[in-house]
């Protein structure tokens, strides 16, 4: 049986692959690519919110590198590209709140899944690489109902 974090990833890795710009992706940290812009997913720190005896409301947290080499066209054209995905991506999650567009996503049992929420995260230029990346945080809240 999948965990709630295995059917998340699932369900993130399906909603990249409708974003039709982003040219390969991965579920774990990567930093060399074959093509660009290129996006890595890992998972991050969440949070737990005391609902009830019974449920609690989980933030299972995901962190979206989004990559983009500054040459050829330079650093001004890789800002530029990124700004372009960095919406499509949010876009893509936004438009899907609840991942029920296409396939609904299928929660393992006790749990639901209430929404994601994408939100920007930051800038920043990879060390020795000529890339520049963007990231995006991805909140995925979940209702969770203790199995007495």
């Amino acid at each position: 049986m999948a965990t709630v974090y295995e059917t998340l990833k699932d369900r993130i890795e399906v909603n990249l692959g409708n974003v039709a710009e982003i040219a390969e992706f991965f579920m774990y940290p990567k930093q060399e690519f074959k093509n660009y812009p290129a996006v890595t997913v890992i998972p991050i720190p969440g949070e737990v919110a005391f609902e009830t005896t019974d449920e609690d409301e989980r933030s299972y947290k995901f962190m979206l590198t989004l990559y983009y080499p500054i040459k050829p066209g330079g650093v001004e054209n890789a800002i530029d590209a990124l700004y372009e995905l960095s919406d499509k991506v949010m876009d893509e999650f936004s438009q899907d709140r609840v991942f029920e567009n296409g396939t609904p996503i299928s929660m393992p049992v006790g749990t639901v899944f209430l929404m994601v929420n994408p939100v920007f995260a930051g800038w920043g230029q990879v060390d020795e690489k000529d890339l520049i990346a963007a990231e995006i945080e991805l909140n995925c809240r979940v209702s969770v109902t203790s199995s007495d």
